[in-house]
């Protein structure tokens, strides 16, 4: 199994690989909800995935917060998702 080396908004700190099918299914279920969505929070955006993942009736093996948390920071690092830190708690847009 493929795996890609996550990268962290923070490149001083450490970072972990995962399998590249999973993380493929958390991005494209984060970045279709987040389509419709002007701004979320992580737990929105958790949120939101989970239900998409349940409506395309599919079975994540893990913990999907995790997962997603680093999916989240490794597009924010490669500038594909903005986070807003004015305001709290933080949310995350589809970078334009």
């Amino acid at each position: 199994m493929e795996k890609l080396q996550m990268k962290h908004p923070d490149p001083t700190k450490k970072t972990v690989a995962m399998d590249k099918d999973k993380y493929d299914t958390l991005k494209n279920a984060l970045v279709s909800i987040m389509k419709s969505q002007k701004e979320m929070t992580f737990k929105e955006m958790l949120k939101g995935v989970t239900d998409e993942l349940a409506r395309q009736k599919v079975t994540f093996q893990g913990n999907v917060q995790w997962h997603l948390a680093w999916v989240q920071m490794d597009m924010e690092a490669g500038d594909e998702l903005s986070k807003n830190n004015k305001v709290s708690p933080q949310t995350f847009s589809l970078a334009k």
